[in-house]
């Protein structure tokens, strides 16, 4: 049976915010630069910081800008939670900036207990011969370091269990640069749930941007955004392939069998609910649109709900 719903139907439920990330200075912070016989330090007490956060020093000198920041910001949201650390350091001839060694704690939880995978995303950029920056990550607070920017700047992830009770992490920080320097680090650390895995299934034939995302409490968050396009989103508990037409980049194929149908104009998002009676289910979903003579697809995913 197929279901045509649309956009201003409720098949989906409203987004509560009930994961929570919180970051406190568990030294103080301290951001300070030198350039051209003057100086300039900021710091940030022992305590909670607010989201978003930036503590910075800067000067400007005939030889250029010398600066020092320090970028804090908590993630919170149904389908991710963790946080994000960013530092910079730059200085001229003469000149020297600093984020003085320092760390953090940062409190994740989930409202149930679930499992999850935590991925760290990281950065670096800088002048040749710079110092690398300090980032270093304790998963659990207890002494043992899970990541260092020091030895690694690539993608990664490891296990584990989220719920009320807050999971700790410790972040140890710090950079520097003297003379004609820069140096600059970035860190996304964040936790997905295991439970739903969202994979690729076929690739899109048509510049429709389309994404399904796993949420903590089981559901489907799902967005699409095709300009001046009716859009249908389509969820099927079987595979369907129909050829729709063909573009430049290659045939348009329809894969899931149509057993719910979303429609939309222009940009939405909406989430899916998954009874807990109903796992485990597998659904595969796809955004379709007509482009000119023929209609085109976005991307497909399968959807395995454990």
């Amino acid at each position: 049976m197929k279901i045509y719903i649309p956009s201003t139907l409720l098949l989906l439920t409203a987004n509560t915010l009930a994961q929570t990330a919180t970051i406190t200075a568990t030294t103080p912070l301290t951001a300070s630069v030198q350039a051209g016989g003057a100086s300039q330090s900021n710091s940030l007490p022992v305590g909670p910081l607010p989201a978003m956060n930036l503590l910075r020093a800067s000067l400007v000198t005939p030889a250029g800008g010398t600066s020092a920041s320090l970028l804090t910001a908590p993630i919170a949201g149904p389908s991710a939670v963790g946080f994000e650390v960013a530092l910079g350091c730059v200085s001229r001839p003469g000149g020297a900036a600093s984020i003085a060694p320092g760390s953090l704690q940062v409190m994740l939880s989930n409202p149930t207990n679930a499992t999850a995978d935590l991925r760290f995303y990281s950065a670096l950029s800088g002048t040749a011969g710079a110092a690398i920056p300090q980032l270093d990550v304790d998963v659990n607070d207890d002494g043992s370091i899970d990541y260092s920017m020091q030895t690694a700047n690539s993608t990664f992830q490891i296990p584990i269990s989220l719920g009320p009770t807050a999971l700790p992490i410790r972040v140890y920080l710090g950079a520097s640069t003297t003379g004609d320097a820069s140096v600059g680090a970035q860190l996304q650390v964040v936790a997905t749930p295991r439970a739903t895995t969202v994979l690729p299934a076929i690739s899109q034939c048509a510049p429709i941007n389309y994404a399904v995302i796993a949420r903590f409490d089981g559901n489907l968050d799902f967005d699409v955004d095709s300009p001046s396009q009716p859009i249908g989103v389509v969820f099927g508990l079987s595979v369907q392939p129909v050829l729709l037409g063909s573009m430049a980049i290659g045939p348009c194929i329809g894969l899931p069998q149509p057993d719910i149908v979303l429609l939309f104009f222009g940009y939405s998002a909406g989430t899916l609910t998954i009874p807990p009676a109903a796992r485990p289910l597998q659904l595969w979903s796809q955004a379709i649109a007509p482009f000119g003579p023929t209609i085109g697809t976005s991307a497909a995913y399968a959807i395995f709900a454990n």
